[in-house]
């Protein structure tokens, strides 16, 4: 694999998985205010 290649496919998986924990969080956060769950929002 070539260098530019795989710090491509470094730099996808990294930002992909920046969006799916920021998108986790949100949810999270939004399901324990909403459910009125105080465990939930202060574990974010």
């Amino acid at each position: 694999m070539r260098k530019n290649s795989r710090t491509a496919s470094v730099n996808r998986v990294t930002w992909v998985g920046f969006w799916l924990n920021l998108f986790l969080t949100m949810a999270k956060l939004t399901a324990g205010i909403f459910g009125h769950c105080g465990a939930m929002v202060t574990e974010n």
